[in-house]
């Protein structure tokens, strides 16, 4: 694991401006098995980061989620190899409905679980029981279930209804303590 715990609202947690509460410790970014999950070459900014004072606030399930702007459509890939555990994609975009997500879940041979949310109806490119590379296209993006605007949800919890968990990526500039919100990443070569 890298740098120490620190508050959230300060480095890469969302901003809070400075609750008590921790955020981290990140894992080594040259050590990571995850790569940001779109396109190398294309650049995203964080609309809300880990620990933020919204839906991804300490303490919640999700509190280590990012949600990555992007248009509807955007090609997603998997950050990880893995194999297909859930797919949804019935809902309509904009339909507002908490519940009503699409997602990709993908398991990893450690039982940690990605969770790709909010894409497009009929965004799912893979099946259940489907084995994917890192980097290979799973998705289209989208704004499905409870967003607020076109998003990729992304997240990894330890198993299936357990706590996210903090993760670094690859394939992108130095995040010793997450990524930051309202700024963007570009993925790169790996």
């Amino acid at each position: 694991m890298a740098a120490a715990a620190q508050a959230c609202g300060s480095g890469g947690q969302g901003g809070d401006g400075g609750a008590t509460a921790q955020c981290g410790p990140y894992p080594l970014q040259s050590a990571t098995p995850y790569v940001l999950p779109y396109q190398v070459g294309q650049g995203y900014t964080v609309g809300q980061g880990n620990c933020s004072p919204d839906s991804h606030g300490f303490g919640t399930i999700v509190q280590y989620a990012y949600d990555f702007l992007m248009p509807i459509g955007t090609p997603i890939f998997a950050s990880r190899n893995g194999s297909v555990l859930l797919v949804e994609e019935r809902y309509v975009d904009g339909n507002r409905v908490p519940g009503e997500e699409n997602f990709v879940n993908i398991v990893h041979d450690d039982g940690s679980i990605a969770g790709y949310v909010h894409l497009t109806q009929d965004g799912a490119l893979v099946a259940v029981g489907d084995a994917v590379g890192r980097g290979d296209l799973i998705g289209l993006s989208g704004d499905t279930g409870s967003s607020t605007e076109p998003h990729l949800h992304f997240h990894v919890q330890r198993c299936s209804g357990c706590e996210t968990v903090a993760v670094s990526y690859l394939n992108t500039r130095a995040h010793p303590d997450g990524l930051i919100e309202g700024q963007e990443y570009v993925a790169e070569s790996y």
